[in-house]
Protein backbone atom coordinates (compact mmCIF):
# COMPACT_ATOMS: atom_id res chain seq x y z
CA UNK A 1 0.00 0.00 0.00
CA UNK A 2 2.81 2.42 0.91
CA UNK A 3 4.57 1.52 -2.33
CA UNK A 4 1.41 2.39 -4.30
CA UNK A 5 1.06 5.65 -2.40
CA UNK A 6 4.72 6.55 -3.09
CA UNK A 7 4.22 5.75 -6.77
CA UNK A 8 1.22 8.09 -6.95
CA UNK A 9 3.11 10.86 -5.13
CA UNK A 10 6.09 10.38 -7.43
CA UNK A 11 3.85 10.64 -10.49
CA UNK A 12 2.19 13.74 -9.09
CA UNK A 13 5.58 15.34 -8.41
CA UNK A 14 6.76 14.41 -11.90
CA UNK A 15 3.64 15.99 -13.40
CA UNK A 16 4.13 19.19 -11.39
CA UNK A 17 7.79 19.36 -12.41
CA UNK A 18 6.82 18.79 -16.03
CA UNK A 19 4.23 21.60 -15.93
CA UNK A 20 6.64 24.02 -14.26
CA UNK A 21 9.39 23.13 -16.73
CA UNK A 22 7.02 23.60 -19.68
CA UNK A 23 5.86 26.99 -18.45
CA UNK A 24 9.43 28.10 -17.80
CA UNK A 25 10.50 26.93 -21.25
CA UNK A 26 7.56 28.74 -22.82
CA UNK A 27 8.48 31.96 -21.02
CA UNK A 28 12.14 31.84 -22.04
CA UNK A 29 11.65 30.70 -25.62
CA UNK A 30 8.62 32.85 -26.34
CA UNK A 31 10.13 36.02 -24.95
CA UNK A 32 13.37 35.31 -26.80
CA UNK A 33 11.36 34.63 -29.95
CA UNK A 34 9.66 38.00 -29.80
CA UNK A 35 12.98 39.80 -29.64
CA UNK A 36 14.98 37.58 -32.02
CA UNK A 37 14.40 38.16 -35.73
CA UNK A 38 16.32 35.00 -36.57
CA UNK A 39 13.55 32.81 -35.15
CA UNK A 40 11.05 33.85 -37.82
CA UNK A 41 11.18 35.33 -41.26
CA UNK A 42 9.43 38.31 -42.79
CA UNK A 43 9.73 37.34 -46.42
CA UNK A 44 6.09 38.13 -47.18
CA UNK A 45 6.10 39.53 -50.70
CA UNK A 46 3.67 42.42 -51.09
CA UNK A 47 3.96 44.11 -54.49
CA UNK A 48 4.10 47.89 -54.38
CA UNK A 49 4.70 48.23 -50.66
CA UNK A 50 2.29 50.81 -49.23
CA UNK A 51 3.51 53.87 -47.39
CA UNK A 52 2.31 53.74 -43.77
CA UNK A 53 1.08 56.10 -41.10
CA UNK A 54 1.39 54.08 -37.87
CA UNK A 55 -0.76 55.36 -35.00
CA UNK A 56 -1.02 54.10 -31.44
CA UNK A 57 -2.23 54.94 -27.95
CA UNK A 58 -0.28 53.63 -24.98
CA UNK A 59 -0.94 53.53 -21.25
CA UNK A 60 0.95 51.63 -18.52
CA UNK A 61 2.51 49.26 -21.04
CA UNK A 62 5.93 48.69 -19.50
CA UNK A 63 5.68 44.82 -19.50
CA UNK A 64 5.28 44.57 -23.29
CA UNK A 65 6.59 47.91 -24.52
CA UNK A 66 10.07 46.81 -25.58
CA UNK A 67 8.59 43.99 -27.69
CA UNK A 68 5.99 46.37 -29.11
CA UNK A 69 8.57 49.00 -30.08
CA UNK A 70 10.83 46.38 -31.67
CA UNK A 71 8.04 45.17 -33.95
CA UNK A 72 7.01 48.70 -34.89
CA UNK A 73 10.63 49.44 -35.80
CA UNK A 74 10.73 46.34 -37.98
CA UNK A 75 7.53 47.42 -39.68
CA UNK A 76 9.08 50.84 -40.36
CA UNK A 77 12.24 49.24 -41.76
CA UNK A 78 10.16 46.93 -43.93
CA UNK A 79 8.18 49.84 -45.42
CA UNK A 80 11.26 52.05 -45.64
CA UNK A 81 12.01 54.91 -43.23
CA UNK A 82 11.17 57.50 -45.89
CA UNK A 83 7.74 55.91 -46.42
CA UNK A 84 6.54 55.71 -42.86
CA UNK A 85 5.50 57.94 -39.98
CA UNK A 86 5.06 56.75 -36.37
CA UNK A 87 2.62 58.65 -34.18
CA UNK A 88 2.23 57.63 -30.52
CA UNK A 89 0.08 59.40 -27.96
CA UNK A 90 0.52 58.30 -24.34
CA UNK A 91 -1.17 59.78 -21.33
CA UNK A 92 -1.43 59.11 -17.62
CA UNK A 93 0.98 56.18 -17.29
CA UNK A 94 2.18 55.46 -13.76
CA UNK A 95 4.87 52.92 -14.66
CA UNK A 96 8.00 53.40 -16.79
CA UNK A 97 6.13 53.82 -20.08
CA UNK A 98 6.98 57.53 -20.42
CA UNK A 99 10.66 56.94 -19.72
CA UNK A 100 10.87 54.07 -22.21
CA UNK A 101 9.13 56.15 -24.89
CA UNK A 102 11.53 59.04 -24.28
CA UNK A 103 14.47 56.71 -24.99
CA UNK A 104 12.68 55.33 -28.05
CA UNK A 105 12.17 58.86 -29.37
CA UNK A 106 15.95 59.29 -29.35
CA UNK A 107 16.44 55.97 -31.10
CA UNK A 108 13.95 56.86 -33.85
CA UNK A 109 15.91 60.07 -34.38
CA UNK A 110 19.09 58.04 -34.83
CA UNK A 111 17.33 55.70 -37.27
CA UNK A 112 15.98 58.71 -39.17
CA UNK A 113 12.40 57.43 -38.90
CA UNK A 114 9.84 60.28 -38.95
CA UNK A 115 7.76 60.26 -35.78
CA UNK A 116 5.72 62.08 -33.17
CA UNK A 117 5.96 60.61 -29.67
CA UNK A 118 3.75 62.57 -27.29
CA UNK A 119 3.69 61.80 -23.57
CA UNK A 120 1.02 63.60 -21.56
CA UNK A 121 0.82 63.88 -17.78
CA UNK A 122 -2.96 64.14 -17.89
CA UNK A 123 -4.51 61.01 -16.33
CA UNK A 124 -6.11 58.52 -18.70
CA UNK A 125 -9.53 59.13 -17.14
CA UNK A 126 -9.91 62.37 -15.19
CA UNK A 127 -12.58 63.69 -12.85
CA UNK A 128 -13.65 65.96 -15.70
CA UNK A 129 -14.08 63.06 -18.12
CA UNK A 130 -17.69 62.76 -19.19
CA UNK A 131 -17.33 59.05 -20.03
CA UNK A 132 -14.63 56.56 -20.92
CA UNK A 133 -15.65 56.39 -24.60
CA UNK A 134 -15.48 60.18 -24.95
CA UNK A 135 -11.95 60.11 -23.56
CA UNK A 136 -10.91 57.21 -25.80
CA UNK A 137 -12.20 58.99 -28.90
CA UNK A 138 -10.16 62.05 -27.95
CA UNK A 139 -6.87 60.21 -27.39
CA UNK A 140 -7.29 58.26 -30.63
CA UNK A 141 -7.71 61.56 -32.45
CA UNK A 142 -4.55 62.84 -30.77
CA UNK A 143 -2.60 59.97 -32.33
CA UNK A 144 -4.08 60.75 -35.75
CA UNK A 145 -3.37 64.50 -35.48
CA UNK A 146 -0.03 64.48 -37.41
CA UNK A 147 -1.82 62.87 -40.35
CA UNK A 148 -3.87 66.02 -40.85
CA UNK A 149 -1.22 68.63 -40.06
CA UNK A 150 0.12 68.75 -43.61
CA UNK A 151 -3.39 69.01 -45.06
CA UNK A 152 -4.03 71.98 -42.74
CA UNK A 153 -0.90 73.76 -43.94
CA UNK A 154 1.24 72.97 -40.91
CA UNK A 155 4.91 72.20 -41.44
CA UNK A 156 5.54 68.64 -40.40
CA UNK A 157 7.69 65.71 -41.35
CA UNK A 158 4.39 63.88 -41.85
CA UNK A 159 3.09 64.46 -45.37
CA UNK A 160 -0.56 63.42 -45.50
CA UNK A 161 -0.65 62.96 -49.24
CA UNK A 162 2.14 60.40 -49.15
CA UNK A 163 0.44 57.71 -47.05
CA UNK A 164 -1.44 54.79 -48.53
CA UNK A 165 -2.42 53.02 -45.30
CA UNK A 166 -3.10 53.89 -41.68
CA UNK A 167 -1.97 51.12 -39.32
CA UNK A 168 -3.66 51.72 -35.97
CA UNK A 169 -2.22 49.62 -33.15
CA UNK A 170 -3.45 48.98 -29.64
CA UNK A 171 -1.13 48.02 -26.80
CA UNK A 172 -0.90 44.47 -28.09
CA UNK A 173 1.63 41.69 -28.45
CA UNK A 174 2.16 41.13 -32.16
CA UNK A 175 4.85 40.34 -34.70
CA UNK A 176 5.76 42.03 -37.94
CA UNK A 177 4.40 39.02 -39.81
CA UNK A 178 0.95 39.75 -38.34
CA UNK A 179 0.92 43.25 -39.82
CA UNK A 180 2.15 41.98 -43.19
CA UNK A 181 -0.63 39.40 -43.32
CA UNK A 182 -3.14 42.11 -42.49
CA UNK A 183 -1.79 44.40 -45.22
CA UNK A 184 -2.19 41.52 -47.68
CA UNK A 185 -5.83 40.83 -46.71
CA UNK A 186 -7.85 40.04 -49.83
CA UNK A 187 -4.71 40.60 -51.88
CA UNK A 188 -4.47 44.14 -50.52
CA UNK A 189 -7.89 45.02 -51.97
CA UNK A 190 -9.68 46.48 -48.94
CA UNK A 191 -10.66 49.74 -47.32
CA UNK A 192 -10.23 48.42 -43.79
CA UNK A 193 -8.96 45.16 -42.31
CA UNK A 194 -8.57 43.80 -38.80
CA UNK A 195 -7.27 40.62 -37.24
CA UNK A 196 -8.73 38.85 -34.22
CA UNK A 197 -7.71 39.77 -30.68
CA UNK A 198 -7.87 37.44 -27.72
CA UNK A 199 -7.92 37.55 -23.97
CA UNK A 200 -8.92 33.93 -23.56
CA UNK A 201 -11.93 34.41 -25.83
CA UNK A 202 -12.35 36.72 -28.83
CA UNK A 203 -12.06 40.04 -27.05
CA UNK A 204 -13.29 43.06 -29.01
CA UNK A 205 -16.93 42.14 -29.59
CA UNK A 206 -17.84 45.68 -28.48
CA UNK A 207 -16.50 47.26 -31.69
CA UNK A 208 -17.15 44.39 -34.12
CA UNK A 209 -20.37 43.96 -36.09
CA UNK A 210 -21.14 41.16 -38.51
CA UNK A 211 -21.77 41.87 -42.17
CA UNK A 212 -25.51 42.29 -41.55
CA UNK A 213 -24.77 44.91 -38.87
CA UNK A 214 -25.71 42.75 -35.91
CA UNK A 215 -23.59 42.01 -32.85
CA UNK A 216 -21.06 39.18 -33.03
CA UNK A 217 -22.86 35.91 -32.34
CA UNK A 218 -20.34 34.59 -29.79
CA UNK A 219 -16.98 35.28 -28.18
CA UNK A 220 -16.10 31.65 -28.89
CA UNK A 221 -15.35 29.97 -32.20
CA UNK A 222 -16.90 30.16 -34.79
CA UNK A 223 -17.85 33.65 -33.52
CA UNK A 224 -20.22 34.64 -36.34
CA UNK A 225 -23.92 33.82 -36.56
CA UNK A 226 -23.88 34.39 -40.31
CA UNK A 227 -23.31 31.03 -42.05
CA UNK A 228 -21.33 32.44 -44.96
CA UNK A 229 -19.03 34.21 -42.49
CA UNK A 230 -18.55 30.94 -40.61
CA UNK A 231 -17.63 29.15 -43.84
CA UNK A 232 -15.05 31.78 -44.76
CA UNK A 233 -13.65 31.63 -41.22
CA UNK A 234 -13.20 27.85 -41.43
CA UNK A 235 -11.41 28.26 -44.75
CA UNK A 236 -9.10 30.93 -43.30
CA UNK A 237 -10.44 33.47 -45.79
CA UNK A 238 -11.15 37.16 -45.10
CA UNK A 239 -14.59 37.60 -43.54
CA UNK A 240 -16.58 40.68 -44.65
CA UNK A 241 -17.91 42.64 -41.66
CA UNK A 242 -19.58 45.96 -41.00
CA UNK A 243 -16.94 47.03 -38.47
CA UNK A 244 -14.01 45.70 -36.48
CA UNK A 245 -10.96 46.78 -34.49
CA UNK A 246 -9.55 43.85 -32.59
CA UNK A 247 -6.27 45.31 -31.39
CA UNK A 248 -4.95 46.20 -34.83
CA UNK A 249 -6.75 47.84 -37.76
CA UNK A 250 -5.48 48.93 -41.17
CA UNK A 251 -7.34 51.58 -43.19
CA UNK A 252 -7.00 53.19 -46.57
CA UNK A 253 -5.67 56.63 -45.68
CA UNK A 254 -7.42 58.58 -48.44
CA UNK A 255 -10.93 58.74 -46.88
CA UNK A 256 -9.49 59.93 -43.58
CA UNK A 257 -7.43 62.64 -45.25
CA UNK A 258 -10.04 63.80 -47.77
CA UNK A 259 -12.94 63.82 -45.30
CA UNK A 260 -11.01 64.43 -42.08
CA UNK A 261 -12.58 61.38 -40.40
CA UNK A 262 -12.33 61.51 -36.61
CA UNK A 263 -13.21 59.19 -33.77
CA UNK A 264 -16.28 60.23 -31.81
CA UNK A 265 -18.77 59.16 -29.15
CA UNK A 266 -22.55 59.33 -29.10
CA UNK A 267 -23.95 62.09 -26.87
CA UNK A 268 -20.46 63.31 -25.89
CA UNK A 269 -21.81 65.72 -23.25
CA UNK A 270 -24.08 63.15 -21.61
CA UNK A 271 -22.52 61.33 -18.60
CA UNK A 272 -25.08 58.52 -18.47
CA UNK A 273 -26.65 57.75 -21.86
CA UNK A 274 -29.10 54.84 -21.93
CA UNK A 275 -26.92 52.99 -24.46
CA UNK A 276 -23.27 53.14 -25.50
CA UNK A 277 -21.29 52.78 -28.73
CA UNK A 278 -17.62 52.11 -29.34
CA UNK A 279 -15.67 54.89 -31.00
CA UNK A 280 -14.01 52.13 -33.03
CA UNK A 281 -17.38 51.09 -34.45
CA UNK A 282 -18.64 54.60 -35.10
CA UNK A 283 -15.58 55.37 -37.24
CA UNK A 284 -16.86 52.71 -39.66
CA UNK A 285 -20.30 54.32 -39.79
CA UNK A 286 -18.60 57.56 -40.80
CA UNK A 287 -16.33 55.76 -43.25
CA UNK A 288 -19.33 54.12 -44.89
CA UNK A 289 -21.08 57.48 -45.12
CA UNK A 290 -18.32 58.83 -47.35
CA UNK A 291 -17.57 55.51 -49.08
CA UNK A 292 -20.78 53.55 -49.57
CA UNK A 293 -19.09 50.44 -50.97
CA UNK A 294 -16.36 50.23 -48.31
CA UNK A 295 -14.75 46.78 -48.20
CA UNK A 296 -14.10 45.81 -44.59
CA UNK A 297 -12.69 42.42 -43.57
CA UNK A 298 -11.57 40.42 -40.58
CA UNK A 299 -8.52 38.35 -41.50
CA UNK A 300 -8.72 35.20 -39.31
CA UNK A 301 -5.07 34.37 -40.02
CA UNK A 302 -4.04 37.35 -37.89
CA UNK A 303 -4.33 36.71 -34.16
CA UNK A 304 -3.00 39.10 -31.53
CA UNK A 305 -3.37 39.46 -27.76
CA UNK A 306 -2.62 41.74 -24.83
CA UNK A 307 0.09 39.76 -23.09
CA UNK A 308 2.66 37.08 -23.95
CA UNK A 309 0.69 34.15 -22.60
CA UNK A 310 -2.54 34.92 -24.45
CA UNK A 311 -0.62 35.57 -27.68
CA UNK A 312 0.86 32.08 -27.40
CA UNK A 313 -2.51 30.65 -26.35
CA UNK A 314 -4.35 32.20 -29.30
CA UNK A 315 -1.84 30.87 -31.81
CA UNK A 316 -1.25 27.38 -30.43
CA UNK A 317 -4.01 26.20 -28.08
CA UNK A 318 -7.17 27.78 -29.52
CA UNK A 319 -6.68 26.27 -33.01
CA UNK A 320 -6.65 22.82 -31.37
CA UNK A 321 -9.84 23.61 -29.46
CA UNK A 322 -11.75 25.20 -32.35
CA UNK A 323 -12.98 21.93 -33.97
CA UNK A 324 -14.72 21.01 -30.71
CA UNK A 325 -16.25 24.48 -30.42
CA UNK A 326 -17.51 24.17 -33.98
CA UNK A 327 -19.51 21.12 -32.91
CA UNK A 328 -20.94 22.48 -29.67
CA UNK A 329 -21.08 26.26 -30.02
CA UNK A 330 -23.76 27.76 -32.24
CA UNK A 331 -23.49 31.57 -32.33
CA UNK A 332 -26.80 33.39 -32.61
CA UNK A 333 -28.47 36.74 -32.10
CA UNK A 334 -31.40 35.41 -30.10
CA UNK A 335 -32.92 37.75 -27.50
CA UNK A 336 -35.92 36.86 -25.38
CA UNK A 337 -39.01 39.05 -25.54
CA UNK A 338 -38.33 40.84 -22.27
CA UNK A 339 -34.76 41.76 -23.21
CA UNK A 340 -35.81 42.79 -26.71
CA UNK A 341 -38.54 45.06 -25.33
CA UNK A 342 -36.09 46.64 -22.88
CA UNK A 343 -33.51 47.14 -25.64
CA UNK A 344 -36.06 48.79 -27.92
CA UNK A 345 -37.10 51.10 -25.11
CA UNK A 346 -33.50 52.15 -24.36
CA UNK A 347 -32.75 52.75 -28.05
CA UNK A 348 -35.77 55.02 -28.52
CA UNK A 349 -34.84 56.83 -25.31
CA UNK A 350 -31.40 57.43 -26.84
CA UNK A 351 -33.00 58.76 -30.03
CA UNK A 352 -35.07 61.17 -27.96
CA UNK A 353 -31.84 62.43 -26.35
CA UNK A 354 -30.29 63.15 -29.74
CA UNK A 355 -28.56 59.93 -30.88
CA UNK A 356 -28.51 59.78 -34.68
CA UNK A 357 -30.42 56.79 -36.06
CA UNK A 358 -27.54 56.09 -38.46
CA UNK A 359 -25.53 55.05 -35.38
CA UNK A 360 -27.98 52.26 -34.49
CA UNK A 361 -25.71 49.44 -35.66
CA UNK A 362 -23.00 50.46 -33.19
CA UNK A 363 -25.30 50.82 -30.19
CA UNK A 364 -24.96 48.38 -27.32
CA UNK A 365 -26.45 48.07 -23.81
CA UNK A 366 -24.49 49.81 -21.09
Amino acid sequence: MQSLFRTRVSKRRFFIILVVFSLASFTILFQHGLSSPSLYTTDKKIPNKPSLFIAANLYNNEPILNYWMTEVERLAQWAGPSRVFISVYENGSKDQTKKILASWRDRLEELDIPHSIVTDDQPKITADSIRRIVTLANVRNQALAPLFENANGSSSSSSSSSYDRIVYLNDIVFRLEDVLKLLDTNGGDFDAACGLDFFGRFYDVFATREIDGRWVGSGDYPYFADETSQKLLRQGQPVPVYSCWNGMAVFAAEPFINHHLQFRAILPKEPQPPVEASECCLIFTDLRDVQKDARVFINPKVRVAYDLFHYWYARTILPLWNPFMLLYNHPNHDMDNEKEAEWTYQVHKAYDMGVDERDYICLQPR
